[in-house]
């Protein structure tokens, strides 16, 4: 038979996986929009698509 208190700390657990979470994805988005903001303020309108395809396969490989 479980506790009371069980069910309020599974619950408390749950909303705080989740608020973790949503700040971790958060983060990676605020990153990729920066770079991405970077990235076309670097590149002239017509080299950008081929400069983000070149820094999505870079990215992928391991590099920075």
């Amino acid at each position: 038979m479980e506790r009371p208190t069980d069910d309020a700390v599974k619950t408390f657990l749950q909303i705080t996986a989740i608020c973790v979470g949503t700040v971790f994805v958060s983060m990676v988005l605020h990153k990729a929009f920066i770079d991405i903001m970077a990235l076309a303020h670097k590149h002239a309108e017509e080299g950008f698509w081929v400069a983000l395809v070149q820094y999505l396969l870079r990215n992928l490989a391991g590099g920075s």
